[in-house]
C-alpha cells in the first residue's frame, strides 16, 4: 500500500486543537445556525494561522497532504483548490497560454473555459467530436480531429480536452497526449467528472494515467469532498509547478475554508484505502440498473458496450446512467420534474432527449432500485415508439470573429434573440446543466443557434449566460 493510503488523514486532528478568533467564535456569535449544525462544524470552521499552513504558500500541513493527494492520483504535484473546478480550470490556462497563444479545444467544453479563455486572451481553436445522432450528444475527442488541427494550426501551444464528458465518454487521451507531446506542447485536462477513474482498473485511464500534464479534478463530485473542494493535478516537463502556483494565487481565496481542505484530504485517505472496492460495487450497482433499464423498460434505452469503439467513445465511465427517453415521445427535462416531483430523485443533468443518472460510491441497492422502479412507472405512462430512424442533428460550431477576450470588453449593446442572427456576441449562451456554450463571446450567432435555444425554452430548459436573466436579450458588439 502507498504511503497516501497507509497516511490518517491530517487536518482534524491539527485542527481540533487550534481556537480560533473568527467572527463567529467557534458558533458562540451564530447560535441560530449553531443549533442546526451544532458546534463540531464551528469548532473546525478555521483559516490561515501559523500553526495551520497557508494555501498561498504551503509549506506545514496543507503541503503534506497535497503531496499525499498528488502520489494517490499518479501526478507529481496536486494543488488543493477551494474556488471549484472553475478555479482551476481557469488556473491551468492560465500557466499554459499567453494572450494571443492558440489552443485546441473541443466544443464541448464547460463555460469555465470560455472564461478561463477571456482571463488567458488565448486564441481557441474549436474542433467538433462526433455527434451520437441517437443520444443527441457529443462524444469524445478524437485522434484524428487534434493532428488535422495542428497541421493546420502549428504554432498551436496546448491542447484541451474532456475526460470524461458530462455523459461519460472518453476521448482518446492516450493518443492525444503522445501526438501533442511530438510537438513538445501541454495536455490539460478538464476531468470534473472523472476525479474516480484512478482508483479502478476497469475504469478509463485518468488524464495523469494518460500522460496529460495538467488536470482538472471535481474530487467533490464523485470523490466525496465537499461541494465546491476540487484539486489541481500537474505533472511532466512542460509546466513549471511554481509559475502554476502563482497562477493560481492571482484568484485562489487566501482566507480557504479548512472545512473544504479537510475534506480534500479525507477523501484522498479514504478513496487510497478503499477506493477500489468501493467503485466495483458502484459499477456492479449500475450495470445492474443498465440491464434493468434496457431489458425491462419499454421506451427507455442506456448506451452501455455498444458504443465502445465507436468514433470518440474509445471507452466510457459505466458509473454514468445516460438514459434515453425520446423514444416515449417526451423530453429529458419532463423526465426530470416527474422524477424530482413524484418520486424525489434529483438526476444530474437533463435535455431534450435524455436524463443523466450518476451512481456514486454513496449510492446503495435501495437508491438504484427507486430509480429504476421509478423509471418503470414513468415509461408506462407512455406508448413507445421507434425512433432510431430519426436522426439528431445540433447546430454546427458557429465561426469565430473576434477572441473571447476581445469580445469581452468591446462596446456592446443589447438586442432581441431573435433579431441577433448574424451578429458577433460578448457574452454566452447555454443550457445548465451541462454548461456547454451554444454560443461563445467573439462567435457569430446563428438562426440554427437561435431555432436551437427557443426549442429547448420551450421545454422549460434553465437558460443561462446571458445578463438578461430571461435569454430573451442578448449583447452583441456594436
Amino acid at each position: 500500500m502507498s504511503t497516501s493510503g497507509k497516511r490518517q488523514y491530517l487536518f482534524i486532528v491539527e485542527v481540533a486543537v487550534i481556537r480560533a478568533a473568527l467572527g463567529h467564535k467557534h458558533g458562540v456569535g451564530l447560535p441560530n445556525l449553531t443549533k442546526i449544525w451544532g458546534n463540531t462544524i464551528f469548532g473546525h470552521d478555521l483559516t490561515i494561522m501559523p500553526d495551520l499552513d497557508s494555501i498561498y504558500k504551503p509549506h506545514g500541513v496543507i503541503a503534506e497532504a497535497q503531496r499525499l493527494a498528488a502520489e494517490a492520483f499518479k501526478a507529481d504535484h496536486a494543488f488543493f483548490m477551494v474556488n471549484g473546478t472553475t478555479s482551476a480550470i481557469q488556473g491551468m490556462l492560465m500557466a499554459a497560454l499567453d494572450p494571443g497563444d492558440k489552443v485546441i479545444v473541443p466544443r464541448n467544453v464547460h463555460k469555465s473555459v470560455v472564461s478561463g479563455l477571456i482571463l488567458s486572451g488565448a486564441e481557441p481553436i474549436y474542433v467538433q467530436p462526433p455527434i451520437d445522432d441517437y443520444l443527441g450528444v457529443v462524444r469524445g475527442m478524437t485522434t484524428d480531429s487534434v493532428r488535422q488541427a495542428l497541421r493546420q494550426y502549428p504554432e498551436t501551444k496546448a491542447i484541451f480536452t474532456i475526460n470524461t464528458t458530462y455523459y461519460g465518454m472518453a476521448p482518446e487521451l492516450e493518443q492525444i497526449c503522445e501526438l501533442a507531446h511530438e510537438y513538445e506542447i501541454p495536455v490539460l485536462v478538464d476531468e470534473a467528472h472523472g476525479a474516480h477513474l484512478a482508483f479502478h482498473p476497469l475504469l478509463p485511464p485518468s488524464g495523469t494515467e494518460a500522460g496529460a500534464d495538467a488536470v482538472a479534478s471535481s474530487t467533490h463530485k464523485l470523490v466525496g469532498s465537499l461541494t465546491q473542494s476540487s484539486m489541481l493535478l500537474t505533472q511532466g516537463p512542460y509546466l513549471d509547478p511554481l509559475e502554476v502556483k502563482s497562477t493560481l494565487n492571482l484568484t485562489q481565496t487566501t482566507s480557504p475554508s479548512y472545512l473544504l481542505l479537510a475534506s480534500l484530504d479525507a477523501a484522498r485517505q479514504h478513496m487510497s484505502l478503499h477506493g477500489k472496492d468501493l467503485l466495483t460495487e458502484t459499477m456492479n450497482l449500475a450495470n445492474w440498473a443498465r440491464h434493468e433499464i434496457n431489458w425491462n423498460i419499454p421506451g427507455l434505452y442506456v448506451y452501455g458496450n455498444d458504443l465502445v469503439g465507436m468514433p470518440g467513445c474509445p471507452a466510457y465511465d459505466p458509473t454514468k446512467l445516460v438514459i434515453s427517453v425520446r423514444a416515449l415521445g417526451v423530453s429529458g427535462f419532463e423526465v426530470e420534474r416527474i422524477l424530482r416531483q413524484g418520486f424525489h430523485i434529483q438526476v444530474d443533468l437533463s435535455d431534450l432527449y435524455n436524463v443523466l443518472c450518476v451512481v456514486t460510491i454513496g449510492d446503495t441497492k435501495e437508491t438504484v432500485r427507486a430509480l429504476v422502479e421509478a423509471l418503470r412507472q414513468i415509461a408506462s405512462r407512455f406508448k413507445p415508439r421507434d425512433v432510431r430512424e430519426e436522426k439528431i442533428t445540433l447546430p454546427p460550431i458557429p465561426s469565430l470573429a473576434y477572441l473571447p477576450r476581445e469580445a469581452y470588453y468591446s462596446e456592446t449593446r443589447k438586442m432581441p434573440l431573435t433579431q441577433a442572427a448574424g451578429r458577433i456576441v460578448a457574452e454566452m449562451l447555454m443550457a445548465y446543466p451541462p454548461g456547454i456554450p451554444l454560443i461563445t463571446p467573439g462567435e457569430i450567432l446563428t438562426q440554427e443557434i437561435i431555432d436551437y435555444v427557443l426549442s429547448i425554452k420551450e421545454q422549460d430548459a434553465h437558460i443561462y449566460g446571458t445578463e438578461d436573466p430571461t435569454a430573451e436579450f442578448i449583447r452583441v458588439i456594436r
